[in-house]
């Protein structure tokens, strides 16, 4: 059976909760069980990513920290291993170390790493997915389930320094970005369901998705009321309409 791994980092490459939402969505779908988590004691500040806490009547009952949970699922003909955490903050070398340990025990043949990303996209156009990765392997297999390749420059993710490492190791991997409105309220449901789509297709494996495109359409509803109640964020949305159709040599008018 085939193995893959998808995996999110919540904080600064989760912009919209697009990515851990994906997770989520995905683990609770396909039944994941967890099998593993990773401790963060040498890879997290814990004044920032602080420690949760349940007390009842003055006992504490539970205290838990922050950790990353590694879990897998099954569909037809690939285990999934899902992994979802906040961002290292420092040691990335060790953090990836003891990721890399976990896909390299699990077998993992490919990894998909989701990220987010706020953008001046209007919420009533398809969603963008991009891609990054250092393998052009890996950037067919994207362009063909519909990504479009990134343009940036600038502060680099934990994803990057993961896929460098990823890479040394010959596993194929990259990491796809969905783009969601600025604007819209978090998490923003349509970027999901793209974002899970083109995993899924990249990796031909079957995810059921109709219940979370059910909730994405009613958001996108509220979403519309909202703009068309603000002028001046109707204009704005407007404004971006165009210069995403004039980006993809879309006509300005329904045929």
């Amino acid at each position: 059976m085939r193995k893959a791994g998808l995996i999110a980092f919540k904080g600064w490459p989760d912009a919209g909760e697009v990515a851990s939402s994906s997770i989520n969505y995905i683990a609770k779908t396909l039944r994941a069980r967890e099998v593993k988590k990773i401790d963060p004691w040498r890879f997290y500040n814990l004044t920032s990513i602080r420690p949760i806490v349940t007390i009842k009547r003055g006992i504490i009952k539970r205290y838990e920290p922050q950790s990353i949970n590694v879990m897998v699922a099954d569909t037809e003909d690939c285990e999934l291993i899902l992994i979802l955490g906040h961002e290292p903050q420092i040691n990335w070398d060790l953090s990836s170390d003891m990721i890399l340990q976990v896909l390299e025990e699990f077998g993992t043949q490919m990894v998909i790493l989701l990220g987010g990303v706020l953008d001046r996209i209007p919420h009533t156009r398809e969603p963008i997915v991009t891609y990054v990765t250092f393998s052009s392997e890996a950037s067919s297999l994207a362009e063909r389930a519909g990504a479009e390749p990134s343009e940036y420059m600038g502060l680099s993710s934990f994803h990057t320094f993961l896929l460098g490492r990823l890479n040394e190791r010959k596993v194929l991997s990259l990491s796809l970005w969905g783009h969601s409105p600025y604007y819209a309220d978090s998490p923003y449901l349509r970027t999901s369901y793209k974002l899970i789509s083109t995993s899924a297709s990249m990796l031909n494996i079957r995810i059921p998705l109709s219940e979370l495109k059910v909730q994405a359409d009613v958001q996108l509803r509220m979403l519309d009321e909202k703009v068309r109640a603000d002028p001046r964020l109707l204009k704005e949305v407007k404004g971006m309409e165009m210069s995403y159709d004039m980006a993809r040599k879309r006509p300005p008018y329904a045929a």
